[in-house]
């Protein structure tokens, strides 16, 4: 670095060595553009506050977190975009913080939308010269890992019902055995006209029914035996649909959207006609006053995200839609729609395994069902079934 004065009509230069500072300089350069690069591009949200607890930074995933641009949180408080009920412990945190103890908690806040994020957050104290000045934080969105926990309870939950209904409808048939074995034996051997026969006709009867349940449970708890054939889903669909029109009101229009190429599938085409027609007669029986029963089929092919939100791999699928402009579901009553015995009729109409025969059948055919309702607007269900394997070979 060269300095030039004049002096005593002529010029005095001065050099100094400034090598040291430059390399320093260029480091703390390079120092800071590695932080700024860690904190704009950091998946999770990164911002800091000042002692007053007001925003001085926040990077572009703190945007997208919160719904609020760098403009808009800038110099604002942080406790407004806290839940009420979270706000006193977000609030003895920073507190604590600022004291210079790190602390890392979860807590909700509110997007600019309006709805409720639930967010895991690490504050760390600002400390210059051995002062805390200010806080960064951290702030990772628990959105999908709630969803993921949320699924995994669910599957766990429907696969120890599933044990239990497989245990008791295998020993409740044997009952069934011994009851339906010893009531013929009785039939043969009393008159044909004895009083006695009609009551024993009863009991073969309620046998009957109480078989048919326990194969519903079967169903449910994905045990029973299947006959899976490679099968043209629209072929399929018509069919079920040709019956459906017999067993629907006059005031229920059925509409069908199916696809030209739909894939073929590999599944039973006795059970899933089970599923189109105990779907449709839900629809029906939640448009008491008319309506539309839509059914409706489409390639799909899901990619890992999509996979991951219904709970499949990705891939290639047939997606069969049943869709109705009926009563809708409970949104209480919707997380629990494929558990046996759950049902939205009143008392006395169906068995509540309808939904639950469903769900084993598609669940044992290597698909999956998901289900959207609004009160007073209908129900969507949607059946991901596999795409068949392009083969020529029937053993396969």
């Amino acid at each position: 670095e060269n300095r030039i004065f004049p002096y005593a009509g002529g010029v005095a230069i001065f050099f100094q060595d400034v090598t040291e500072r430059r390399v320093a300089e260029r480091k703390l350069s390079e120092s800071e553009q590695r932080y700024r690069s860690l904190f704009e591009h950091h998946p999770d949200a990164i911002y800091s506050f000042d002692e007053e607890g007001r925003f001085l930074s926040a990077n572009a995933a703190c945007e997208a977190l919160t719904g609020y641009t760098l403009d808009e949180l800038v110099g604002t408080p942080f406790a407004p975009l806290v839940i009420p009920e979270d706000r006193a412990r977000a609030t003895d945190h920073f507190h604590a913080a600022m004291r210079g103890n790190a602390r890392s908690y979860e807590e909700s806040i509110i997007h600019k939308s309006g709805q409720r994020v639930d967010i895991a957050i690490t504050k760390l104290p600002i400390v210059v010269d051995g002062n805390t000045v200010g806080i960064y934080g951290v702030a990772k969105d628990l959105t999908a890992q709630r969803a993921l926990e949320a699924r995994l309870h669910q599957a766990e939950k429907m696969e120890a019902i599933g044990r239990l209904a497989s245990g008791i409808a295998h020993d409740f048939n044997n009952l069934l055995t011994i009851i339906r074995s010893c009531a013929t034996l009785m039939a043969n051997d009393l008159p044909v006209d004895t009083p006695a026969q009609s009551d024993l006709q009863e009991i073969q009867t309620a046998t009957r029914r109480a078989a048919e349940l326990t194969q519903q449970l079967l169903a449910f708890s994905r045990k029973q035996l299947l006959n899976p054939q490679r099968l043209e889903v629209n072929r399929q669909v018509e069919s079920s649909v040709g019956m459906l029109r017999r067993v629907i009101a006059e005031n229920i229009a059925i509409e069908t959207r199916l696809a030209d190429d739909v894939w073929p599938t590999f599944a039973d085409p006795g059970q899933l006609e089970r599923v189109l027609m105990n779907l449709g007669i839900n629809a029906r029986d939640a448009m008491p006053n008319g309506g539309t029963l839509r059914v409706g089929t489409e390639n799909v092919v899901l990619s890992a995200s999509d996979a991951d939100r219904v709970g499949l791999s990705s891939g290639p699928y047939v997606v069969l839609t049943v869709e109705d402009t009926g009563t809708g579901i409970d949104p209480a009553v919707l997380p629990h729609i494929f558990e046996p015995f759950v049902t939205t009729k009143p008392q006395g109409v169906g068995t509540g395994l309808g939904l639950a025969t469903v769900y084993g059948i598609v669940e044992q055919t290597g698909g999956t069902i998901t289900v959207s309702s609004t009160p007073g607007s209908g129900s969507r269900f949607a059946i991901y079934l596999p795409r068949a394997p392009e083969t020529t070979d029937a053993d396969a």
